[in-house]
């Protein structure tokens, strides 16, 4: 990470705020998508926030439509 990236970061903490989620990082920081799947492996982030994700992403809910 280049210096500006990880001032970017120390200012976003100094604000008492969290990234809690891959998207949020890069939205945050503003890396590349090359090096964001380079780290983003190595992320963790709890548990709540990755059961919150996979809900959002698999939303079934589908409205009826009258035939």
């Amino acid at each position: 990470m280049s210096v500006a990236e990880i001032d970017k970061l120390h200012q976003f903490r100094e604000e008492d705020t969290w990234i809690n989620s891959v998207e949020d990082f890069q939205k945050t920081i503003g890396i590349s998508d090359f090096f964001l799947g380079t780290i983003s492996p190595y992320f963790k982030f709890p548990d709540w926030v990755i059961e919150a994700e996979k809900k959002k992403k698999y939303n079934r809910n589908i409205p009826s439509v009258e035939i």
